[in-house]
């Protein structure tokens, strides 16, 4: 993999990260039509971190807040249900890691799983406008809907700010949870994967150009945040289930034409 494949590879991170469009499935079709092979899923790995990155410092102020040692009902609730959010993907994390990364080389699979999220996307029209805050309850079904995003092709943000929109979760908090609770949450797969980025054959030559990627990553992925928040906030998130399906359908041609 060169620089200019991992800039690119970043610069695809980096915008769908935050937009609900899959990072991951563009990911893989990415790396299926520029033709690059990665051990497993590192440099998935490694992009997310970076734009984990982003997450901490946009919402920094709230972070240190969660963090800081007192005693407020309110926190505490906030802080369960982060908590109870993480179980349902730390368990597929651990019992279904390797399942899931031979699914990340199948662009056709993730191709079907684009088009559920677009459908998904395509249903928040419908959602009535909430003023619900998180719950340790709400919290633990939004955390569904994160480990059902582990999958290539469904996007995490847009499954659980969806969730969170049809459980009447005010607009502001359905973003800032969902992005709050992918912190722990993309780190401890960090941990899970660390024995590849150990292993990885030719270590040095490819941790170069992936660290060039994540740089893209996080400066292209701190805009996408900006912009996702206002579109979430405006009731417009139904607009990415278009763009979901229309590249579900534009892969499944272009898969033909190559395959053909």
């Amino acid at each position: 993999m060169g620089p200019l494949a991992a800039a690119i590879l970043g610069l695809v991170q980096g915008l769908t990260e935050f937009l609900p469009v899959s990072s991951s499935g563009h990911l893989v079709l990415a790396q299926t039509f520029l033709g690059v092979k990665t051990e497993g899923i590192l440099l998935e790995i490694l992009l997310h971190l970076g734009t984990t990155l982003v997450v901490v410092v946009f919402y920094r102020r709230e972070i240190v807040d969660l963090l800081r040692p007192r005693f407020d009902p309110a926190v505490n609730r906030y802080r369960l249900a982060i908590l109870l959010g993480l179980i349902p993907a730390g368990l597929v994390g651990v019992f279904f890691l390797e399942p899931l990364e031979a699914l990340y080389e199948n662009p056709s699979t993730t191709l079907g799983e684009l088009a559920f999220t677009g459908l998904f996307l395509l249903a928040t029209r419908y959602a009535k406008p909430g003023n619900r805050t998180v719950t340790p309850w709400t919290g633990f079904l939004i955390g569904i809907a994160q480990a059902v995003a582990i999958l290539p092709g469904v996007s995490r943000s847009g499954a659980t700010i969806a969730t969170a929109l049809f459980l009447g979760i005010e607009r502001k908090h359905a973003a800032e949870f969902s992005f709050v609770m992918s912190i722990p949450a993309i780190l401890g797969a960090a941990l899970l994967t660390a024995r590849e980025i150990r292993g990885a054959e030719g270590e040095a030559a490819f941790l170069v150009p992936a660290l060039l990627g994540t740089l893209v990553a996080i400066v292209s992925g701190y805009f996408a945040l900006r912009f996702l928040v206002r579109v979430v906030q405006a009731g417009r998130l139904h607009l990415f289930g278009w763009y979901c399906l229309a590249l579900a359908l534009v892969g499944a041609i272009a898969l033909v034409l190559v395959g053909g």
